[in-house]
């Protein structure tokens, strides 16, 4: 099985001619559905001046109903976007277009996903920042918050890497910058409380993020209260849940492989452990009077906040 390119790449002047055809080009079969909204982030960022030249592709395959019309493999919302747009707009924009030949329809999936992989003219941090810059409330947020909040929206806790192991089910990084969008409040919550400086450092990794966030759906004003003491080791006593939160934010490091030897293990934990650590110190916390030991057992459920 194979895909190769037809004809070498073309950059063309971007018009609605050329977008109508590729907005009504028959799709892949393993294309998702339309997404508006996604339609409406690609127009604000076009608006705002950041949209960079678009690559779309196209595939020919025998196995196709029709095996000499072509098949859309990348391009869907960008071209019903300028499909729509007044031409005036499209002025200086340019596109390049792919041709492929590809043996199966397997193929064809497969130079889909590679698309929607991020392998192209964006890298994931691009495209994080680019979702971020509609979002007025994320205006001054650097990029290096922008992708600690995606990566936090967007954590499996259930992983012990905190991300779905399958790709197909993970989603494109469009998907997972998309969150932001469904999380403005938590966002500038965060962005707004929480600056990154030598205090708030130890709480600057995406599982204790996602941790926040879970806690903040329970109770704003608990989380507010709660991450600030952690962020402070507000209190007198070890023994308080959150003074043994920071003590182990402070005092470890994550491993950013589940497959580590087990000597480096004993001074290294996996995301998951980072969540559920620091989930137990706000139940404990929740609950009031002296906190039990952070006690993490790899195979348990993971637990949800109270």
């Amino acid at each position: 099985m194979s895909y190769k390119l037809r004809v070498p790449p073309k950059v063309v002047r971007l018009t609605n001619k050329l977008a109508q055809a590729f907005a009504d080009m028959r799709a892949a079969h393993v294309d998702r559905a339309l997404k508006e909204r996604r339609v409406e982030i690609y127009r604000r960022i076009h608006e705002a001046g950041l949209m960079r030249p678009l690559t779309w592709a196209i595939a020919y395959c025998p196995e196709a109903e029709e095996p000499e019309a072509p098949i859309r493999v990348n391009g869907k919302h960008t071209s019903i976007l300028y499909a729509s747009m007044d031409s005036s707009k499209l002025d200086g924009h340019y596109v390049t277009v792919e041709e492929y030949d590809c043996e199966t329809l397997a193929d064809v999936a497969k130079l889909y996903g590679s698309f929607d992989s991020g392998i192209g003219t964006r890298t994931i941090q691009e495209v994080n920042n680019s979702f971020a810059r509609v979002v007025p409330e994320l205006a001054g947020a650097s990029k290096h918050v922008v992708d600690l909040l995606v990566g936090a929206l967007n954590f499996y806790p259930e992983s012990s890497t905190g991300m779905i192991i399958d790709p197909a089910k993970r989603g494109t990084p469009q998907d997972r910058a998309e969150a932001l969008l469904d999380n403005v409040e938590f966002a500038a919550w965060f962005t707004g409380r929480f600056p990154i400086n030598e205090d708030s450092r130890p709480l600057m990794r995406v599982p204790v993020v996602a941790a926040m966030w879970k806690t903040w759906l329970r109770s704003r004003p608990a989380a507010a209260e709660f991450w600030t003491a952690v962020r402070d080791q507000t209190g007198d006593g070890k023994h308080l849940a959150h003074r043994r939160l920071a003590t182990f934010l402070i005092t470890t490091r994550m491993r950013k492989s589940a497959d580590m030897e087990a000597r480096e293990r004993r001074i290294k934990y996996t995301p998951r452990e980072y969540y559920c650590k620091s989930v137990i110190a706000w139940n404990a916390w929740r609950k009031g009077g002296p906190a039990p030991e952070l006690r993490y057992v790899a195979d348990a459920p993971t637990p949800e906040p109270k």
